[in-house]
């Protein structure tokens, strides 16, 4: 049978976590969940089915927790938000002709990068027409149970802005308003995975690791975002005022390291430790 769909399963993401937490402490029942966390039984059997759709819990007689991919023994909500990113990325796969079917929270957070949407409004049909559009043209049909499609409209734009939300990637500024934001710190999180994972392109010279900026979108990409350098090779503007934001917080150096390519970052001011023809993060 064909799966569910995330942007109709979750309209509200906040108990996502909750109730993984609650279901990898030993609860495998509604009523044991629902002792446990004080939610009702509507908001956990929303969780539990949207937390099924994320590879998180598994149900055969309970539910039983799944390891998150990603773990973070200090911060529990990014080694959720990281692990929910990550178990995504893992099926944005176009090349092998099979789209996961839940790849729409990817998708729509790309088209806003891309199209270099800041700011949008949840009930606003034109960004939930555009959004369709985007993902028509990377062939990426998510269909339902008789076959039809599952064309974006304003209840999905909610209920995927909410969890994009709860994911770090969007920031609410009031009632139905959000800018597209991703947390810094997410972001920061993703760099010190990289460069834990991949070479420094420079090592020997510095007492921070490194990794190669593009080297490390293209990471992003296998691993957590769809997210790519724009035409010119430069970091988009609405990850550039993470990255600006990162570097002015002394979280990260912009230096250059090696033979690659300069990279800029896209109508942002220059940090002021950033090197002219920087093409490397410097993780602090």
């Amino acid at each position: 049978m064909t799966e569910g769909y995330i942007l109709n399963a979750v309209q509200t993401a906040t108990p996502l976590p909750v109730v993984y937490r609650s279901v990898q402490s030993g609860n495998g029942t509604v009523e044991e969940i629902e002792e446990d966390t004080c939610l009702s039984e509507n908001q956990i059997s929303n969780a539990l089915s949207g937390l099924l759709l994320l590879r998180l819990v598994e149900k055969i007689d309970r539910y039983r927790a799944i390891d998150l991919p990603v773990e973070d023994r200090i911060d529990q909500k990014r080694a959720f938000q990281l692990s929910v990113l990550h178990n995504l990325s893992q099926e944005a796969r176009p090349a092998s002709d099979d789209w996961g079917k839940q790849s729409a929270l990817l998708v729509n957070f790309e088209y806003l990068v891309e199209s270099n949407t800041q700011f949008f409004n949840r009930k606003d049909q034109a960004v939930a027409d555009d959004m369709d559009t985007f993902q028509r043209e990377l062939d990426y049909h998510p269909d339902d149970r008789q076959g039809d499609r599952n064309d974006m409209n304003t209840d999905k734009l909610t209920n995927w802005t909410r969890t994009a939300d709860l994911l770090g990637l969007v920031r609410q500024i009031r009632g139905t308003d959000y800018a597209t934001s991703p947390d810094p710190w997410l972001l920061h999180s993703t760099m010190r995975l990289a460069t834990k994972e991949l070479s420094d392109p420079a090592p020997g010279d510095s007492d921070h690791p490194r990794i190669e900026i593009r080297e490390y979108f293209e990471w992003m990409r296998e691993n957590y975002l769809r997210i790519g350098l724009t035409d010119d090779g430069s970091v988009p503007e609405i990850l550039a005022r993470s990255f600006e934001f990162l570097s002015r917080s002394n979280a990260i150096r912009l230096v250059e390291a090696g033979d690659a390519g300069a990279v800029g970052l896209s109508n942002v001011p220059t940090p002021r430790t950033m090197d002219q023809a920087a093409n490397s993060i410097e993780v602090r």
